[in-house]
C-alpha cells in the first residue's frame, strides 16, 4: 500500500453472473464452484504452511519481498488436483481418449498457483513473526501490549479467503469505469473458465480514486466480495502556528489542547461533544455490568445452566460494550480530524504508549483504536499523526516546564501559575513536544512538488448537539436533578361533580355538570360515559410533572 493514500472497503455480492457472450447464466452454480476453488486453495496453502519442512530455508534464500514471488522462488508449486477440468461446450469434463483421465485446464492455472503461493507464504510469514515476539527474538517493533496477547500457535483451517490483487489480467480484472457506470463488472476465471460478474457500487459515496481486485472471503459457504477503493491523499502544508496534543483517558475519553508553536500558550481546548461524553458512558456502564456477572459465575459451581446464563449475558454486553468503542473511537476521530483542519492543517499528537503492558487493567482500553482512525481520517485532508515520548507529561507546567504536585486527582498545582486541570496540562505538554517535529517536517515538506493549497475538508463535519426539527436540545452541561415537591393526586378515574348551592344543605345537581378528567384519557370508558350523559367537560387535570 501507499504510503500517501486513503483506503476504504465495503462488501458486495454479485447481482448477476454471465459468460463472455453476454448470456445471464445461474449466479448460485457459479458462485458454489467459486467456494469449492477457494476452500481448495486456503486449505492447501495452510497445510504447506504447518507442514512443509524445507518452507523456511527456501524463504530464507528467497529475495523477493512479494509473497507471491518469494513462494515461487522457494519452490512452493500447486499439486495437479487443485487444477480444474477442461469442459466441453455442454459443460462436461473432456476425458484422455487413452486413459480416461479428465484433462486439466490451462486456463488461469499459472494465476490459480500465485494464489496458493501468496497464501502459503504470509500464513507462515505471519506465523513466524508471532514465535519471534513471544519468544522475545524480533528485530521488528512489538508493542507490549500485542506481545501479551499474542500466541505462536500455527495456521489454522476455516480461514477461507484469496486475494485476487496478487494475480494480473490473465485471470481477473474490473473492465469499466465504476465511478461512471455505477457498477462494477469483475471479469475472471472460475474453474477453468471466464466469467462476467456484476456488482452493484455506490459512486456517491466515492465520488473518485481506484477500485482495486477484491479479496474473496467465504462466510456462512457463500462468498463475499471485499472491494478497496484507493484515493490519493493532498499533500498540504502542515500548520505553522498550531499543534494540537491529544490526551486518552479514563474518566473524559479524550481531552484534546491546541497551542501556539510559538509561545507554547493554549490557544483551545475541548473534550469533545456531549455525544463522545454519552457514547463514552454507555460504554463504561456495559463495562460495569460485565464485572458483576463474570464474578457471579465464578460463584455458580454445581448448577451449570445458570452459570452459562450469567457468562451468556457477559458476553452480551461485551459485544456491546466491543461495538460502542469502535463507534466512539471514529466519532472522536472525525471532530479531531475537524479541529486539526480548522487550525490550517495543524499537526496531531498522541503519547507512544507501546510500552503499556496490560492495556486491559482499565477496562479494555481502546487507545489503539482511536490512534488509528485518528490516522486514517487526518490524513484524508492532508494531516500528520506524530507521536511523542509520553514521560511525565502531567509531571510538569506546561507554561514554565516546573514540577506540579497533585492536591486532587484531576487537579495540577504549579508553584508559579497555580492549579490547572491536570488532563488539559498533559494535553498541552504533548503538544509542546511535537513542536520541534513539525518545524523539521514543514521544512521538508516544503520542497515537495506536489505542495498544494489546503483543500476542502474531506471528513465528516463535527457535530456540536444533536438538533431535531421544532425544538433545540443542545445539551452542553449535565441534566441537574429533579426538586421534589408534593404533587397531588389528580382525580382518576374521571367522574362527576355536584355543585351544591350554599343556601341548602341538601346537594341539587343543576344543568351545568363539570367533568374532570385526566390528561390524555380521550377514549377511557369513564370519561365517555361521563360526555355521553349530557356533561360539558370544562376542567382537564394533568399532571403537573
Amino acid at each position: 500500500m501507499a504510503k500517501n493514500q486513503t483506503y476504504k472497503a465495503f462488501t458486495a455480492r454479485p447481482t448477476h453472473v454471465m459468460d463472455l457472450n453476454g448470456t445471464l447464466l445461474d449466479s448460485a452454480t457459479i458462485l458454489s464452484q467459486l467456494v469449492t476453488e477457494v476452500q481448495g486453495i486456503s486449505a492447501y496453502a495452510t497445510f504447506i504452511a504447518r507442514n512443509d519442512t524445507e518452507l523456511e530455508a527456501g524463504l530464507a534464500r528467497a529475495t523477493a519481498i512479494q509473497a507471491a514471488t518469494a513462494g515461487r522462488q522457494a519452490g512452493v508449486t500447486m499439486p495437479e488436483f487443485l487444477a480444474a477440468d477442461k469442459k466441453d461446450k455442454n459443460g462436461e469434463p473432456v476425458k484422455d481418449k487413452k486413459t480416461g483421465v479428465p484433462i486439466k485446464s490451462k486456463t488461469g492455472r499459472s494465476r490459480k498457483e500465485w494464489l496458493v503461493r501468496h497464501n502459503a507464504v504470509t500464513a507462515f510469514r505471519s506465523w513466524q513473526e508471532r514465535v519471534k515476539a513471544v519468544n522475545g527474538e524480533s528485530t521488528k517493533h512489538v508493542s507490549q501490549g500485542w506481545k501479551r496477547t499474542m500466541d505462536a500457535t500455527p495456521p489454522s483451517y476455516g480461514e477461507d479467503f484469496i486475494n485476487l490483487g496478487v494475480t494480473d489480467r490473465s485471470y481477473a480484472v474490473i473492465e469499466n469505469d465504476p465511478f461512471v457506470d455505477g457498477e462494477i463488472v469483475l471479469k475472471m476465471v472460475v474453474q477453468g473458465a471466464w466469467y462476467r460478474l456484476i456488482f452493484p457500487f455506490d459512486n456517491t459515496r466515492f465520488p473518485g480514486g481506484k477500485v482495486t481486485l477484491p479479496v474473496i472471503k467465504i462466510e456462512d459457504n457463500q462468498p463475499v466480495f471485499i472491494f478497496t477503493v484507493a484515493t490519493d491523499n493532498p499533500v498540504v502544508q502542515f500548520s505553522g502556528d498550531y499543534v494540537l496534543g491529544v490526551d486518552v483517558g479514563i474518566n473524559n475519553y479524550v481531552t484534546v489542547a491546541v497551542i501556539n508553536s510559538s509561545t507554547g500558550r493554549i490557544v483551545y481546548e475541548t473534550t469533545l461533544s456531549q455525544r463522545v461524553h454519552s457514547l463514552w458512558n454507555s460504554v463504561r456502564a456495559s463495562e460495569r455490568q460485565v464485572r458483576p456477572l463474570r464474578k457471579k459465575a465464578r460463584k455458580i459451581l454445581y448448577d451449570r445452566p445458570a452459570r452459562r446464563a450469567a457468562l451468556e449475558e457477559a458476553q452480551l454486553h461485551r459485544e456491546a460494550a466491543s461495538r460502542k468503542k469502535r463507534e466512539l473511537a471514529i466519532l472522536a476521530a472525525q471532530e479531531i480530524a475537524y479541529l486539526s483542519h480548522f487550525f490550517d492543517n495543524a499537526v496531531v499528537a498522541v503519547e507512544d504508549l507501546s510500552w503499556v503492558r496490560n492495556t486491559m487493567q482499565t477496562g479494555r482500553w481502546n487507545r489503539g483504536e482511536l490512534v488509528k482512525w485518528l490516522t486514517h481520517y487526518v490524513e484524508q485532508n492532508g494531516g500528520w499523526v506524530v507521536s511523542v515520548n509520553a514521560a511525565n507529561t502531567s509531571q510538569v507546567c506546561h507554561k514554565c516546564g516546573s514540577s506540579v504536585t497533585h492536591p486532587e486527582h484531576r487537579v495540577s498545582d504549579c508553584p508559579k501559575h497555580g492549579k490547572m486541570d491536570r488532563v488539559v496540562n498533559a494535553a498541552a505538554n504533548i503538544a509542546a513536544r511535537a513542536v520541534k517535529k513539525v518545524a523539521t517536517a514543514r521544512e521538508k515538506r516544503g520542497n515537495n512538488s506536489k505542495l498544494q493549497p489546503q483543500a476542502p475538508l474531506k471528513t465528516p463535519v463535527a457535530r456540536r448537539s444533536l438538533k431535531y426539527p421544532g425544538q433545540d436540545r443542545t445539551k452542553n452541561t449535565s441534566t441537574p436533578k429533579r426538586k421534589k415537591k408534593g404533587v397531588k393526586t389528580p382525580f382518576s378515574p374521571a367522574r362527576v361533580q355536584q355543585i351544591s348551592t350554599p343556601v341548602t344543605t341538601t346537594p341539587v345537581v343543576t344543568a351545568m355538570t363539570t367533568v374532570l378528567a385526566d390528561c390524555h384519557t380521550y377514549g377511557v370508558a369513564g370519561t365517555s360515559a361521563a360526555i355521553k350523559q349530557g356533561a360539558i367537560t370544562k376542567n382537564r387535570l394533568c399532571s403537573p410533572i
